[in-house]
């Protein structure tokens, strides 16, 4: 038995990606939730949502963002499509943005792409005095990661499609929930009262731009952070 199967009720997964942008998006959308009804968890799909027909384009975008973020604050893990999208050796900004919001709920976050070559690797640049340059003049990291450090280092990267992540999502809830909640962590974050305070600014700045249930969710992260007897204690 894999996964959320375990539970009564499942663990929720928010598909986050530039997915949504394909010409057969909702079809894509449907099989990625069907993907994860199989492994035993319930996906959450940006276009789930129907975006009311009388609003101007920016209030649209609007919509959808508030959307979007709602939808992080209910899931309880993030699952996130970082391959290269529209040029080489960056993923989708949109998708970027929604790591880092995950990542300031605390959410555990997996992420996956077929190419985990390094990111100089894969971008096209010259040798230089101070390092590798691209062809817009700026140099390009070189810490042995696929992605941006402020992605690597804030995701679980799983070399595959949606699949081959599900499954190792599915292997990480098996250990229990602590294990997952700090598996994304492993790399960047250090336990101590900076994040303490950081979180107690996330849950206020929730509670002033957003509805009920992110700051529910937020301060439900806090909570368990704040009262446990040591904060994030493992990262091996």
């Amino acid at each position: 038995m894999s996964g959320a199967q375990h539970d009564v009720v499942k663990a929720r997964i928010y598909l986050a990606g530039f997915d949504v942008f394909r010409v057969d998006a909702l079809d894509y959308g449907r099989s990625l939730q069907r993907m994860c009804a199989d492994a035993g968890f319930e996906g959450l799909y940006p276009l789930d949502a129907l975006v009311p027909a009388d609003l101007s384009p920016q209030e649209k975008a609007a919509w959808i963002y508030r959307s979007n973020l709602a939808a992080i604050g209910r899931a309880d893990i993030v699952m996130a499509n970082v391959a290269d999208f529209r040029g080489a050796g960056e993923p989708d900004s949109g998708t970027a943005f929604e790591i880092g919001f995950a990542a300031a709920l605390g959410k555990p976050i997996w992420a996956y792409r077929e190419d985990v070559t390094e990111l100089r690797e894969r971008v096209p640049c010259s040798a230089t005095e101070l390092g590798d340059v691209c062809d817009r003049g700026y140099l390009v990291e070189d810490f042995g990661l696929p992605l941006n450090l402020m992605l690597a280092c804030a995701v679980t990267i799983v070399q595959g499609g949606p699949l081959a992540c599900l499954h190792a999502i599915s292997v990480a809830y098996e250990r229990g929930t602590k294990a997952l909640r700090l598996h994304g962590f492993r790399l960047c974050v250090k336990p101590g009262l900076v994040n303490t305070l950081h979180l107690t600014m996330v849950l206020f700045r929730s509670w002033v731009l957003f509805d009920l249930s992110t700051t529910s969710a937020c301060f439900a992260f806090f909570w368990s952070f704040a009262s446990s007897s040591a904060l994030l204690p493992s990262f091996t």
